[in-house]
């Protein structure tokens, strides 16, 4: 219903409601609701259902719109689209027969995960096949007693393993389908099983149900943690690792530690860490924070020390502030994670370490802005925290912020009255919202977007792009954190088997920020044509490479004038990589016309 309510809606009508809109060839255009302009650079585009704004940066789809524009939950924006089409949500939300019906079909859907995690379970407790699965556990340091608290599991290679078994038993396989265990190829009726040669999370919800998978590879290609795609029971937008475990605990501590990784939240577990939980994959979304505040009102923040967890946590403190939460940090030491530092010190000096935790302006302060030595970006670090802070919708929130800005970085109002932040917390005073961070949408930024929809649009540069590691090229951290996720949940097929969209593309994007982006990247007018997107596919991984040489040469530079020998090691043996990676990219093209990769040759 969610599907077919928003493929039903017209952007176009929703957005006109509110904007005055004029075509523009096959686009719209308007004035920014977002942002005060004089000259119309918001586009709305009827035939992809995306909006975009060239001034501000906002985007996304009929559903982001609504939320954004009305400050609606996803939940009520589609209320807010059912009134529109007529539809009554009544049945899906009261004690009616089909509602009745849908529990029972969930209810299906629940025992057959719970068959699943029974079967994965089964085959690494006493599968020859998982063997090696066993030592790597044993070589984690988990205990019998752990894998059999979280039912870890083990699907073995191959591509019918979990089939055979569902088969055999008589199992839906259109339900296993549904849930992301099994996917039908496309020019067939057959399927094939997702998860291969793969270490079995089962990700439970507060009720205790198994509810999705994360499978962490022993060998092979593609991404080291694959996660269930989103269904009808797993929505990872909203999920946390060991929230059903650690909501007891967390209640009697008062606070919820949260960390990054499955391995992380088990080894905490195991040391008597209990009041834990770990994001799946993406960065903390307001869902997550909104799911924390039904459990504690304190959060701690326990991820790495190096520049991916620095960049996590600072991500992560605008969605769970805007929910009120008391949010404080620790940082773990650079070379470890939680996992091998609770192995290393114990519990008792852990659990110190996380009673030192510190605000997150402290944090933002020492981490960001007092680190940095380069004048130009310390006064981009105190800019973007004013912005952020000033974007904030929780006033009271914002106020405290406001009053602890002034205090860690000795500032006082007069700094504050000549940013256009300050109208935030003066109501009566008109002067223009505080546009968002351009920072996202720089040029490395926008060359990634344009590969991944390229992606989107030719099926076959997926496998080239997990191939050769193109991922390892790119420089925005939430666009190469989610690219791979992405890319899995595009190429699984659409629950009613018709051709992806547009507007599917920017929606299934998993992360919110960075959402935008996308959106103006797939709201632009390409040629369809596959020559021409192979050519904006080679431009785009030639300039994302050329870059890549060049800050890997700079760091090097850098590296030899300070006599560090670790790191110019180190980053002697990343330039290796990506030149030896070029030269079989180039290796590969010319291959064809050479007649192939004859030695002799």
């Amino acid at each position: 219903m969610i599907e077919s309510i928003r493929q039903r809606s017209d952007v176009c009508k929703v957005v006109g409601e509110v904007v005055s809109l004029k075509r523009a060839g096959k686009d719209y255009i308007g004035l920014c609701p977002f942002h005060k302009e004089k000259s119309p650079s918001f586009t709305v585009s009827a035939q992809k259902q995306l909006f975009y704004c060239f001034g501000c940066g906002e985007g996304g789809t009929v559903i982001t719109f609504l939320m954004k524009f009305y400050s609606l939950s996803f939940v009520q924006a589609l209320e807010q689209l059912a009134q529109h089409l007529g539809i009554d949500l009544d049945q899906y939300q009261k004690n009616s027969q089909a509602l009745q019906a849908e529990r029972k079909e969930k209810q299906q859907l629940y025992d057959l995960m719970d068959y699943v995690a029974h079967i994965f379970h089964k085959v690494l407790k006493h599968s020859d096949s998982a063997v090696q699965a066993r030592k790597y556990l044993q070589q984690r340091g988990l205990s019998t007693e752990t894998i059999q608290t979280y039912r870890i599991g083990y699907v073995p290679e191959g591509w019918d393993n979990l089939l055979s078994v569902l088969q055999k038993d008589k199992k839906n396989l259109d339900q296993a389908s549904q849930l992301g265990l099994i996917s039908k190829k496309r020019q067939s009726n057959q399927y094939f099983d997702i998860f291969r040669d793969r270490i079995m999370f089962p990700i439970l919800n507060d009720k205790e149900a198994v509810i999705g998978f994360g499978g962490r590879v022993l060998e092979g290609e593609g991404p080291k943690y694959l996660n269930s795609s989103q269904s009808i029971l797993f929505d990872k937008s909203r999920t946390l690792f060991g929230l059903n475990i650690a909501t007891h605990y967390s209640r009697e501590e008062k606070t919820m530690i949260v960390v990054e990784g499955y391995m992380d939240q088990i080894m905490l577990h195991q040391y008597g860490i209990r009041n834990c939980v770990a994001t799946l994959g993406t960065s903390l979304t307001r869902g997550h924070a909104q799911t924390l505040k039904r459990v504690v009102d304190k959060v701690v923040m326990l991820y790495d020390g190096d520049q991916a967890g620095l960049g996590a946590v600072k991500r992560s403190m605008k969605p769970l502030l805007e929910e009120g939460l008391d949010v404080r940090v620790c940082v773990i030491p650079q070379g470890d994670d939680p996992d091998s530092l609770v192995r290393k010190i114990g519990a008792e000096a852990f659990g110190r370490m996380i009673g030192q935790s510190i605000g997150i302006l402290d944090f933002y302060h020492l981490y960001f802005y007092q680190q940095e030595k380069n004048l130009s970006l310390k006064a981009e670090h105190f800019s973007d925290l004013v912005q952020w802070v000033a974007q904030l919708k929780n006033v009271y929130v914002k106020k405290v912020l406001m009053d602890g800005v002034k205090r860690v970085f000795s500032v006082d109002d007069s700094v504050f009255q000549s940013q256009s932040a300050w109208s935030d917390f003066h109501p009566s005073e008109t002067k223009p919202q505080v546009q968002k961070s351009q920072n996202i949408q720089n040029t490395y930024a926008l060359e990634e977007a344009m590969v991944l929809r390229v992606c989107a649009e030719l099926p076959e540069m997926r496998s080239r792009f997990v191939e050769e590691s193109i991922v390892e090229w790119f420089e925005h951290p939430i666009i190469k954190e989610q690219a791979l996720i992405w890319l899995d949940e595009i190429s699984q097929p659409s629950s009613e088997n018709t051709p992806f969209t547009a507007s599917d593309f920017v929606e299934k994007w998993p992360e919110e920020e960075t959402r935008p982006l996308i959106s103006k990247i797939f709201i632009q007018d390409w040629s369809s044509e596959k020559h021409v997107l192979e050519k904006i596919w080679t431009d785009c991984i030639s300039k994302l490479r050329d870059r890549k040489v060049k800050n890997l040469h700079k760091a090097l530079m850098e590296a030899e004038a300070s006599g560090n020998e670790q790191r110019l090691q180190e980053l002697s043996k990343q330039m290796q990589a990506v030149k030896k990676q070029q030269i079989n990219r180039d290796l590969g093209e010319l291959a064809p016309a050479l007649g192939g990769h004859d030695e002799r040759r």
